[in-house]
């Protein structure tokens, strides 16, 4: 080793791997070790962690406050496409005596550019721009998945896509 070369280079590591040691085998590092690695794994998966954040919120904060003797939640639901092309996810579905209401959760931040019958949105970050799929036209055929899937006149199902991030 190349540090090795150095007068008192020898004490020097070993009372760097004295400290090291000692410090590495107390709880406030492994604390630390366990935060930095969960911090890294949700930085790699960001857009599932907020997709799945915001599907939680409206789950819990908005669809569970909803009287349970009226209505009934499900979520995370796939269902065959109607055009034979795999399985769509649906985020959520109640079901209600005033129809079955097909939910979409969408948790976006920054700025959204969009219209409602474009093929794409364009969600802005500063001089960040991503494209997205609409979520109108993904809801509709999620709507159209569960119509075939139940059996029920389209006039039944209530598509709504819902926004609970800070988007503008």
């Amino acid at each position: 080793m190349i540090i090795a070369a150095i007068p008192g280079a020898d004490q020097a590591i070993e009372g760097f791997l004295k400290v090291f040691l000692s410090f590495a085998a107390s709880p406030g590092f492994l604390l630390f070790l366990l935060l930095a690695v969960a911090a890294a794994w949700l930085k790699s998966k960001k857009g599932r962690v907020k997709g799945w954040t915001g599907e939680t919120v409206t789950r819990v904060a908005a669809i569970g406050r909803l009287d349970h003797g009226s209505y009934r939640g499900y979520h995370d639901l796939y269902l065959p496409r109607p055009d034979g092309k795999g399985t769509t996810q649906i985020d959520h579905v109640v079901v209600s005596e005033f129809g079955i209401f097909v939910i979409e959760t969408k948790n976006f931040s920054g700025w959204i550019f969009a219209g409602e019958n474009d093929r794409n949105w364009t969600q802005q970050h500063f001089k960040k721009r991503t494209s997205v799929p609409n979520p109108l036209h993904q809801n509709k055929l999620h709507t159209r998945a569960l119509r075939d899937y139940l059996n029920v006149p389209e006039n039944a199902l209530v598509p709504i896509v819902w926004m609970p991030g800070e988007a503008v």
